[in-house]
């Protein structure tokens, strides 16, 4: 009887209990990066290897590859997890260790998190304040996985979700409070074991080929008139009822105009002066559409 009881509590905390480790040899994750100015956009590669001390602390290093066949890795970091759920990273052995991921807050917490971006053709550490809003789940292959949902203490900051055992919607090191000027990111695909677990629905394949063509108009968004006569609308498609943001970019890739709206908006010619913008959309992590928008 002992034993039969041992077992099933065996059971049970096996079929409710999920690992949130994220630092793991196993794991690679594969973002698309939007590039600002110049709204270009290529793909990332991270994955961690190997182990080295730090200030008497354990880290792994931390490789990123930004071609497609994935054999070149450059060093990009160190990073290590702490048994009470907490993530940090340094970019070199002589910075500070920055908080990437804290598992074990409680809704109402207020975290400082960090993340890696890329500004002015250099990367830079952000930190931001975010309050932890609520929790939901979401499927990855068979397995549901625990969200973790955020908004910033700072107005015109965007918001963030982490996923359990994956970490943000964003990339391994990323939030996607927008820098301007600064790249933003977006997780495309995730890898146990070189097992495909996690795929973006908005991008066919785990690899993006870079360009500026890739931000045209898609089939989610559309501007009409384009280019914009006294004034235009720009729909978006499978919104219901909902409002997402969208953002207006000069050709330098510098914000212009940041509004909420619901399915369509107004672009009123007067109101900018004679070139081409760069839109995009989004719904919370998500990007919903981009393209451009011309004025004569």
């Amino acid at each position: 009887m002992k034993k039969l009881n041992i077992l099933l509590s065996i059971f049970i905390f096996s079929s409710i209990g999920f690992s949130q480790t994220i630092v793991d040899n196993t794991k690679q994750w594969n973002s698309v990066i939007y590039h600002l100015p110049s709204f270009t956009i290529s793909s990332e590669s991270i994955k961690f290897a190997g182990d080295t001390v730090i200030d008497f602390k354990t880290y792994k290093k931390v490789f990123r590859s930004t071609d497609q066949s994935e054999i070149n890795w450059n060093a990009y970091g160190y990073i290590r997890e702490t048994i009470d759920e907490k993530v940090y990273y340094r970019m070199d052995t002589s910075q500070q260790e920055y908080l990437l991921y804290d598992f074990g807050v409680e809704i109402g917490d207020t975290v400082l998190i960090s993340s890696l971006t890329n500004y002015a053709n250099s990367p830079l550490i952000r930190t931001l304040s975010f309050v932890f809003t609520s929790t939901d789940s979401i499927q990855i292959a068979s397995v549901y996985r625990k969200q973790f949902h955020f908004s910033p203490l700072t107005l015109g900051q965007e918001s963030d979700t982490w996923i359990e055992g994956i970490g943000s919607k964003n990339g391994m090191l990323h939030f996607d409070g927008l820098l301007v000027g600064g790249d933003s990111y977006e997780l495309n695909c995730y890898f146990e074991n070189n097992i495909l677990i996690y795929h973006n629905p908005s991008y066919q394949n785990c690899y993006i080929t870079p360009g500026i063509s890739d931000v045209s108009q898609d089939e989610n968004t559309f501007v009409w008139p384009n280019p914009v006569t006294e004034k235009s609308i720009l729909k978006i498609k499978e919104l219901k009822n909902e409002k997402a943001l969208l953002e207006i970019f000069d050709s330098r890739g510098c914000l212009m105009r940041s509004e909420l709206f619901s399915n369509q908006f107004e672009i009123i010619k007067s109101e900018f002066t004679s070139g081409i913008y760069l839109y995009r959309v989004s719904f919370y992590n998500e990007l919903l559409g981009s393209g451009k928008i011309v004025i004569e």
